[in-house]
């Protein structure tokens, strides 16, 4: 699966990366991660909001899923142990697969950079 940021497209590629189908969507994806077993969590911005829209991939077909609306745009998401993590700003939040918000696992308030508008958290879970 690829996201083309630009079209505004979701697309489906087979082993030889032919599109086996694709999908307009509203806003801009972002970043996406697999959720085990066939599903991504696909961020998409626009109008200063950011949404975590589920989409399966089986028999070949893109299948919309659950959505979780967010407050503000988001800059990265990773699953892991079965939780969803989604960075907002300077901040790291952690989700249910469900949807359902666990905590806010860091945030930085120093509010200390000049370019507090562009700054964003980027993590790697080990």
């Amino acid at each position: 699966m690829c996201a083309d940021n630009r079209t505004k497209k979701i697309k489906l590629l087979d082993q030889q990366y032919q599109v086996l189908c694709d999908w307009s969507v509203d806003a801009s994806p972002w970043d996406m991660c697999q959720v085990p077993p066939s599903e991504v969590a696909m961020i998409m911005n626009g109008s200063g909001k950011g949404v975590i829209r589920f989409i399966n991939f089986s028999n070949k077909q893109l299948v919309k899923g659950m959505v979780i609306k967010l407050r503000q745009t988001c800059s990265g998401n990773t699953c892991h142990d079965e939780d969803l993590y989604i960075t907002v700003g300077t901040a790291l939040y952690m989700y249910t697969l469900s949807g359902k918000l666990v905590s806010t696992v860091y945030e930085d308030t120093s509010g200390g950079s000049k370019c507090k508008n562009h700054s964003y958290l980027i993590f790697i879970l080990l």
